[in-house]
Formats: structure tokens, C-alpha cells, sequence
């Protein structure tokens, strides 16, 4: 922005009548709050003392719903700039009697803070309009002459585009930005620089979709490297703040594959999959989540007491069987694994997991009789607790401890046909 635009607007605080007066100092403290106030030409202390700080457009619209009553809340966006010069934007969001509208067209280029426009491409044009309640301000901007021509209205009527509608802009900007995530590729390197990566995190509590939260998470992991109790915080942050079970997942799974876990950032990562609904994404975020080395024993009885939140009998076999796949089911372990193995309903499911257990070699003789028992307990289907024992039989030599708990699993087979298929392949194993 100008030098010009900067010095002028302080002195306008004093020179303007009340209720301008009035908008400006509000409009000061909103940019001290977001760390703009080099917009006003002032600090960010100076700015603040203007008013009560308001870190975004959703403060004013909140004593608008005070003053107006509740309203229904909408929104919509749509931003397609995968070819530049034919990219197009329609945002709209609303609640109550706040608004916030913007259409554009073609490729936009903002300043360093994202809190104007530099240049709009030929043929474009950029719109904005919010209006919270009281006042109704709208900009149009368009490519004229080499530069940008603007056209600013209050309440409808025509208005120099002046410090008041710059300050506007730049908060209007930055509250489109908390629901869109438009500039993160500029906003979070910037705010990297000032606050480093705590005050990235705060700009993310800040935000106000899920969408736009996982694009902040995103573009900081790639634009910085998180020490260990930066992840933990950001983790954390993650399960409270992401309400999407879509977002959330792919957050997670972006964190698994892109950051350095330590013990304790995995607890906070299970913790954060545990408020997923969604069977399918809850099981593909704690999938993730063993694909990071080896997990110790905490870690592997979190994720299997996570497991058992998923209701799904199909989802949850396949993560216990990703947990088998990995050697992460031992004597230490075990007891957690059978607790999740015993919330599967499903007969075929319940036999799919134990067998991927039985696949897996080296398995102690103990652990081999706690797949029986768990079978026997669990598997009502004559013919699925049949085969289980008939992969027990086939491939482990019969101990005492095993031998028993083969015998009181196949003496709950009501079938003469599967009895005799159990029966046979433990004689065959005994002639060996």
C-alpha cells in the first residue's frame, strides 16, 4: 500500500464526524487484533486502544444477531483456479443479518499481506460486498488503464475508496480467507516469519471451516519443520477444533506421513482419530497411524481401544488385520487386541481378523489357544469356527494348553458335518 495511504489515516480518526470516527477506530482495533495494524499507521497497542479488538467480521456480526435477533445460517463456495486465466470464484456465506459475498473472474494478484489487490487480470474483476447488520459496503475492482479502478459503496451510495474502505478490504480479506483458505500460500509463510509456527496455530483456531483449518495445516507442514511438542500441540489442536470427519482423517494422515512421531504424539494422534464418526475415515486415519515405525505398547493398545469406537464389523477387521500385518499383536499386547477382536459382530469378519492373526509366524502356543478360545467365544457360524480351527490344526504342532482349547471349541460346533471337518483336521496333525 502507499505511503500516502498509511500516513493519511490516523489524522482522518480525528478530522471525520462521530459515526465515521466510529468505523475507523473499529475498523483499527479489528487489524490490531489480526496483526495488521501497519495498515493504520499506528501499533498494534495504539489500535487497540481505539476500541474493543474484534479479531474478524464475525465479532461485528454477533452484535448484529444481538441487535437484529438469530437468523439461519448458509454458506457456499466455489473456487476454480485450476486454469488461471479463466479462474472464477463464487464465496457467499451468511447468518443472521451478516453477509459476506464475493464473485471474481480471472487471475488475481494481492500484496505481500493479502490485504489488497495489486492486479486483476484482463477481462476480469473482482467483487466484494458484506454487510453486518448496520452497515452494507461493497468494492468492485477491475483492470483499467495498466492499473485497477475501484468502486466503493456504503449503504449503496458511492465512496471515495479511502483509509476507512482499505482497512475494510484488509479485514473483509482476511475473514474470506478464514473460510476459503484463498492465501495460505501467502499468509502462512508471512505469519511464519512474524509469530513462528504458535502463531500459525492461533491463526488457525481462527479460522472458521474445517477445509480452510486442514489447508493451514497442510501449507505449514510444508513450509516448516515442527519440533516435537509443536506437532503434539498441533494434534491436539486437531481433535478439538475439526469437525469433519473427512478433514479431520486427511489431516491426521498428513501428519503420519509428513512429521516425525514420538510416543507422545501418537497418544495425541489416537485421541484425535477417536472423535471421528465415520467408520471408514476413523479406520483410515489409525491405519495411517501404523505405517509411522514401530509403534510402542502404549501406542498399539491406544489404537486398538480406538478401534473398538468403530462400528463397522467390516472396517474393523481390516485395520486388525493391518495391526497383524505389522507383528504389533504379542503377549503384551494381546489382551487389547482380543477386546477389540470380540466387538466384531460378524462371524466371517471376526474369522477373516483371527486368521490374518494365524497367518503370521512365530506366534507363542498361548497366543495360538487365546485364538481359539477367542473363536470359540465369538464365532457363532458353525462352518467360520470350522475353518479357523482347520488353519489352527494345519499349521501349528498341538501342545497340551493348545490341544484343549481346540477340543471345548469344537465341542460348541453344533454341525455334524463342520464337527467331523474340525475332528479330522486335528487327527491328521496328530498322525504327522
Amino acid at each position: 500500500m502507499p505511503a500516502s495511504c498509511r500516513s493519511r489515516s490516523l489524522p482522518l480518526l480525528a478530522a471525520a464526524g462521530p459515526t465515521r470516527a466510529g468505523s475507523l477506530m473499529r475498523a483499527a482495533s479489528i487489524l490490531a487484533a489480526i496483526g495488521l495494524a501497519s495498515l493504520t499507521g499506528g501499533s498494534a497497542a495504539a489500535a487497540q486502544s481505539a476500541g474493543a479488538a474484534r479479531s474478524d467480521l464475525a465479532g461485528t456480526c454477533r452484535d448484529a444477531r444481538e441487535s437484529h435477533g438469530p437468523g439461519r445460517t448458509s454458506s457456499h463456495t466455489s473456487i476454480n483456479d485450476s486454469r488461471r486465466d479463466e479462474a472464477r470464484w463464487t464465496v457467499s456465506f451468511s447468518s443472521g443479518a451478516c453477509s459476506l459475498e464475493v464473485r471474481a473472474r480471472g487471475e488475481l494478484r494481492f500484496n505481500r499481506d493479502v490485504t489488497d489487490l495489486e492486479s486483476v487480470a484482463s477481462g476480469g474483476y473482482f467483487e466484494i460486498e458484506t454487510d453486518d447488520g448496520d452497515l452494507r459496503r461493497r468494492l468492485e475492482v477491475r483492470p483499467e488503464g495498466g492499473g485497477l479502478e475501484r468502486l466503493y459503496y456504503v449503504n449503496g451510495r458511492s465512496r471515495d475508496f479511502d483509509a476507512e474502505g482499505r482497512a475494510w478490504l484488509a479485514v473483509a480479506l482476511v475473514e474470506l480467507d478464514r473460510r476459503t483458505a484463498f492465501a495460505a500460500k501467502w499468509r502462512v509463510p508471512r505469519i511464519l516469519e512474524a509469530r513462528g509456527v504458535d502463531g500459525v496455530l492461533d491463526e488457525i483456531s481462527r479460522m472458521t471451516a474445517d477445509y480452510a483449518r486442514r489447508i493451514y495445516f497442510t501449507t505449514l507442514l510444508d513450509s516448516a519443520r515442527l519440533d516435537p511438542a509443536a506437532v503434539r500441540r498441533a494434534l491436539t489442536q486437531v481433535g478439538r477444533e475439526l469437525g469433519s470427519d473427512y478433514e479431520r482423517a486427511e489431516l491426521l494422515i498428513a501428519f503420519a506421513k509428513r512429521t516425525t512421531l514420538d510416543d507422545a504424539a501418537r497418544l495425541a494422534y489416537t485421541e484425535a482419530a477417536d472423535g471421528i464418526s465415520s467408520d471408514y475415515e476413523h479406520r483410515r486415519a489409525l491405519s495411517a497411524l501404523l505405517e509411522t515405525g514401530t509403534p510402542n505398547r502404549a501406542t498399539v493398545d491406544a489404537v486398538l481401544r480406538s478401534a473398538t469406537r468403530i462400528g463397522s464389523d467390516y472396517e474393523l477387521a481390516t485395520l486388525l488385520i493391518a495391526v497383524t500385518s505389522r507383528d504389533l499383536v504379542d503377549d503384551a499386547t494381546r489382551a487389547a487386541y482380543f477386546g477389540a477382536v470380540a466387538t466384531v459382530d460378524s462371524d466371517y469378519e471376526q474369522r477373516r481378523a483371527l486368521s490374518a492373526l494365524l497367518a503370521r509366524k512365530g506366534l507363542s502356543r498361548e497366543l495360538v489357544a487365546a485364538v481359539v478360545r477367542a473363536g470359540a467365544d465369538g464365532i457363532a457360524s458353525d462352518y467360520e469356527l470350522a475353518t479357523l480351527l482347520v488353519s489352527v490344526a494345519q499349521g501349528y504342532p498341538m501342545d497340551d494348553t493348545l490341544r484343549t482349547a481346540y477340543l471345548r471349541a469344537v465341542d460348541t460346533i453344533g454341525s455334524d458335518h463342520e464337527h467331523r471337518r474340525a475332528m479330522s483336521a486335528l487327527e491328521n496333525r496328530a498322525a504327522r
